[in-house]
C-alpha cells in the first residue's frame, strides 16, 4: 500500500479501529497497512471509507481497472473524475 493511500485511511481510522471493524487484532491491521490488504477486505474497507479509497488503489493486482469492485453509482463518479483529470 502506498503512503498516500495509507495516509487517507489513517486519517479516518486508527489501527485499533480497523481491528474492531474487521474483528482482527491491531497488529493484523498494522500488517495490512504496511503490506498488502487481504483480497476479501478490500471492498469492505472501501465501503467503510465512503469510497474515498477505491479497490483499484488498494489492490490494482486484483482490481486492474479503476471502476472494478465499485457499485454502479460510484463507478459513474469515478468515471467523471477521470474525465476531468
Amino acid at each position: 500500500m502506498n503512503d498516500e493511500i495509507r495516509s487517507k485511511i489513517m486519517k479516518r481510522f486508527t489501527q485499533a479501529d480497523l481491528g474492531r471493524i474487521f474483528n482482527v487484532s491491531q497488529p493484523a491491521a498494522r500488517k495490512w497497512l504496511n503490506n498488502t490488504l487481504p483480497p476479501l477486505r478490500v471492498v469492505p474497507l472501501c465501503k467503510e471509507m465512503g469510497w474515498e479509497v477505491i479497490p483499484h488503489e488498494l489492490r490494482p493486482d486484483i482490481y486492474p481497472n479503476p471502476t472494478d469492485g465499485l457499485p454502479p453509482e460510484i463507478q459513474a463518479t469515478v468515471n467523471r473524475r477521470r474525465e476531468v483529470d
